[in-house]
């Protein structure tokens, strides 16, 4: 879709407006000496392209592309060289032929909250009124594609070992986050592991989804960066499965990994994905990527935003983009692979998501915790989950 705005002496006027079912608002504003500022919203589901004409015929791109975010977007224009310039702004698609469907958001605070199923399990209950529907976890479970929502953690242990919790904001003690938290490994090995994670699972035709969600990784995450990760020893931050591995039976087990490694100068951490196949005593690598042009912030709030669609090594996609506190987005990865197991016949969707997860070995913990010269905790925090599916239209 097309939008162009003409701008005379650093006055606006709509000239013509695609789509105008959907209502959309773009502001010019002057500002010293003699700019001008174009400014316009934005959802997570596009990305926008400024173009600039002095006479409607000739266009050319001004600036790059911009991914949205949900919030607003803008570019500045220095002072006119002509009595008359007009722009236009090019609308496009993030994931072509996605639907979206939100099926839960939350913000975590009180009028949501945990409650234990048994000693390894969590529940969501509750209507979070912080955020506007669909913000009820009872009803999120009902969606049709959806088997249900809970956080598992490791079994055998008590929460002195792992805890899952509703707390305060460790940057702003009006807000209330999830925050996950490990001391202990105690699941069987070896090695002995850590496992704390979201569960969307028992999914039906599960086969596209979006989900956004904030992390917050406190200081003492950071000693990981002269950690050097021995095979066997790992920190996954999110999942995907088709036919899992643990279910009976489990023809072409495949899974997407999102964990995180260290720098080879040590300066930073860094996200890997990895895709396998998961046949019992055949596990392959399909692809892999790794980006180390994004270094993990540290005691600040970043927003991650999933796209995930099952197909094959032409039509499977998997897309991780991080957004910083000062509003900048950093695509992280954007493959077109497979994203179920090539000799799948008939793929039937994500069975299991994991899309908050802290899972880990006892090496890791304790390296944080007898880190030097200051101890530390394995902690992190979530906030302002959202869960889209696609519906076909």
């Amino acid at each position: 879709m097309i939008r162009v705005f003409r701008v005379a002496f650093l006055m606006c006027a709509l000239l013509s407006s695609a789509c105008a079912d959907q209502p959309f608002l773009l502001s010019i504003a002057s500002s010293r000496p003699n700019n001008h500022t174009l400014s316009w919203p934005t959802d997570n589901f596009h990305s926008y392209q400024v173009d600039s004409s002095s006479d409607l015929l000739n266009w050319s791109t001004f600036g790059a592309p911009v991914s949205g975010t949900g919030n607003q977007a803008s570019v500045t224009d220095g002072p006119l060289s002509d009595s008359m310039k007009f722009y236009r702004l090019r609308i496009s698609p993030l994931f072509p032929g996605f639907n979206p469907t939100l099926v839960i958001r939350s913000g975590f605070e009180p009028a949501a909250s945990l409650y234990a199923m048994s000693s390894s399990i969590l529940g969501f209950q509750g209507v979070d009124q912080s955020v506007l529907p669909p913000n009820d976890w009872t009803q999120a479970s009902l969606d049709p594609n959806i088997g249900e929502f809970y956080i598992q953690m490791a079994w055998p242990g008590t929460t002195a070992d792992r805890n899952a919790y509703i707390t305060t904001d460790p940057a702003n003690p009006l807000n209330h986050v999830l925050a996950f938290q490990t001391i202990n490994a105690t699941e069987a090995g070896p090695p002995l592991k850590v496992r704390i994670q979201t569960m969307v699972a028992n999914n039906t035709d599960l086969h596209e989804i979006y989900y956004k969600e904030k992390l917050y990784l406190p200081t003492d995450i950071s000693y990981l960066k002269d950690y050097t990760f021995p095979p066997g020893n790992w920190l996954t931050f999110m999942e995907f499965w088709d036919n899992p591995d643990w279910t009976d039976p489990a023809p072409y087990p495949f899974r997407v990994t999102v964990y995180v490694i260290s720098s080879a100068d040590r300066q930073n951490l860094n996200f890997r994905v990895l895709a396998e196949t998961m046949d019992p005593g055949n596990e392959q690598t399909v692809w892999s990527s790794v980006n180390t042009a994004f270094g993990l912030p540290f005691n600040e709030w970043f927003t991650l935003e999933v796209y995930y669609k099952e197909g094959n090594a032409s039509t499977g996609r998997f897309y991780l983009a991080a957004t910083r506190a000062n509003g900048q987005k950093t695509v992280l990865f954007d493959v077109t692979n497979f994203t179920c197991h090539p000799s799948n016949p008939a793929p039937t969707g994500l069975a299991v998501i994991n899309p908050m997860k802290m899972y880990s070995s006892q090496a890791v913990v304790n390296w944080i915790a007898t880190h030097q010269p200051q101890n530390g905790t394995m902690r992190i925090y979530w906030d302002d989950f959202e869960f889209w599916k696609n519906t076909p239209n």
